[in-house]
């Protein structure tokens, strides 16, 4: 006996038709149902019928080859909102939670969408877990109901939890986007600060020690001092000085060097931080991993 299933969403029908004839392929040969897909209406919202029809009078019929059809059903609709609803679910979220950010739109759905892709630290599982969890309640559902499902209901209904974790994904999104241009804006207030000094000296030597300890020496040999770095300009740095990194940027702010040779053997120098250094002193910080220099500045702590 056939059995037909109204399905719809707020995704092209072809997105789903297609979700659905991949994951429904080998169900005639596994369980003896052959599936016809018709399309009611093809947008706003999609609807389709799915019908499962047995190709013998005997196929089918038994509650084993049932369930069979309604977990494979419940798999494809799990893959099809992972892989094509949740974009558009973030849009939409993002649309309604934060439309005073849209200039950065784009920006912070790329950020969300390398969430969701496994690529970037997220607090949602990975999208394995989440088609799995999506496939249990899917086929819960389809088990009360098993004649109609509107995908974009049950998502509000009876999903609100994974709304709320693509939710916390956006927002991650959005704090990072915003770090980002602020970061991005520390540095061009740096760079911007170290452009309107006179360069003092035309090289600076840094030295990072054992322990992460700095020494600054100039072309000529001669060690500047953390109190001479301060005397050149206590309020160079708009970042407080709370740890290497930034006693660094601080300090070459300071100084305002043509050239800075960062000596580091031990790589303590993290990638942030010549980073940063990069983008304040553009082409200007060159890079050492051992010369005699690296050598008497290995053991030495601040002085």
């Amino acid at each position: 006996m056939a059995r037909v299933i109204t399905i719809s969403a707020s995704e092209p029908a072809a997105a789903l038709a297609q979700a659905l004839h991949d994951g429904l392929a080998d169900l005639e040969r596994d369980c003896g149902v052959a599936v016809r897909l018709e399309v009611d209406r093809a947008h706003g919202p999609a609807v389709l019928r799915c019908r499962f029809e047995p190709v013998s009078a005997a196929a089918g019929t038994r509650a084993a080859d049932v369930a069979r059809c309604l977990d494979r059903l419940a798999c494809a609709l799990a893959g099809f909102v992972v892989g094509h609803m949740e974009p558009a679910l973030l849009k939409r979220l993002l649309a309604q939670g934060y439309a005073e950010l849209r200039e950065d739109g784009e920006a912070i759905l790329a950020a969300a969408r390398r969430q969701l892709a496994g690529t970037g630290s997220s607090p949602l599982p990975p999208p394995e877990s989440r088609r799995d969890f999506l496939r249990r309640r899917i086929r819960r559902y389809l088990e009360e109901d098993a004649e109609r499902l509107d995908i974009d209901g049950l998502l509000i209904f009876r999903l609100g939890e994974y709304l709320e974790e693509l939710e916390a994904v956006l927002d991650r999104a959005v704090e990072d986007v915003l770090l980002e241009r602020e970061y991005r804006e520390f540095v061009r207030l740096l760079r911007h600060f170290v452009e309107i000094q006179e360069p003092r000296p035309d090289l600076i030597h840094v030295m990072i020690g054992a322990e992460g300890g700095l020494c600054f020496v100039d072309g000529e040999g001669r060690r500047v001092t953390h109190d001479e770095v301060a005397a050149l300009d206590t309020a160079a740095s708009t970042k407080p000085a709370g740890d290497t990194g930034d006693l660094l940027l601080s300090a070459l702010v300071a100084i305002a060097p043509q050239r800075v040779l960062l000596h580091d053997p031990r790589g303590l120098c993290s990638d942030d931080v010549t980073g940063t250094l990069r983008g304040v002193f553009p082409q200007r910080v060159h890079l050492c991993r051992g010369c005699r220099l690296c050598d008497r500045g290995a053991g030495r702590r601040d002085g």
